[in-house]
């Protein structure tokens, strides 16, 4: 059974706010989601939290933060299409969430060049 996009999503994000935390000091504390992260999510805290809490909003966002979300995704979609297959081929299983990051953390050094290099695309996107 291949990894579903939500799954390779979720990894992708906490790879993300686990790495350097550039996702959500770009969106939500510097960028142009700043205000709308504010006014729709005072209490959401880290990007596991900010970045539903902004999609969960997405119409009612300003236009600057909904070009930023789109952006994202764009960066998540090529990110899913580089890292499937590492996934599906060593995690495979694996539940989404800490127990898929823990077994991507172990095997990092068999991740492909492919995924990670798509990861730092992403990381260093937005």
């Amino acid at each position: 059974m291949k990894p579903n996009k939500l799954m390779v999503q979720l990894i992708i994000v906490a790879a993300m706010s686990m790495s350097l935390g550039l996702l959500t000091q770009r969106l939500a504390l510097a960028g142009p989601c700043e205000g709308d992260v504010l006014a729709f999510c005072p209490g959401a805290v880290g990007v596991q939290q900010i970045l539903p809490c902004l999609r969960q909003n997405g119409p009612q966002l300003s236009p600057p933060c909904q070009m930023q979300l789109q952006e994202l995704q764009e960066a998540i979609n090529q990110t899913h299409q580089a890292c499937a297959e590492d996934i599906f081929m060593l995690c495979l299983g694996v539940p989404p969430g800490p127990p898929l990051i823990q077994c991507m953390k172990l095997n990092k050094d068999y991740i492909s060049p492919g995924c990670k290099a798509g990861i730092m695309d992403l990381l260093m996107s937005r």
